[in-house]
């Protein structure tokens, strides 16, 4: 049986992306806990770095859209 508990040190980071820039760490939480449908994870970025995929919300994309469509 799986504790609903985690200590954030616990955390094993198997997703590394180290490109310049655009540099992070995940691991995945949810199968930890006993959440395997809900896809919980830890995401570390540091100092002064992004992460390389930030989702767009459809809203975002639409204004993102009308807004090139007004500079054309």
């Amino acid at each position: 049986m799986t504790k609903p508990i985690m200590n954030l040190d616990e955390v094993i980071f198997d997703d590394i992306e180290d490109s310049g820039y655009y540099t992070s760490k995940r691991g995945q939480i949810s199968d930890h806990i006993g959440a395997k449908k809900l896809g919980y994870n830890l995401t570390e970025l540091p100092p002064g770095k992004a992460q390389g995929y930030i989702p767009m919300t459809r809203r975002a994309s639409r204004a993102r859209n009308l807004k090139q469509d007004r500079l054309d």
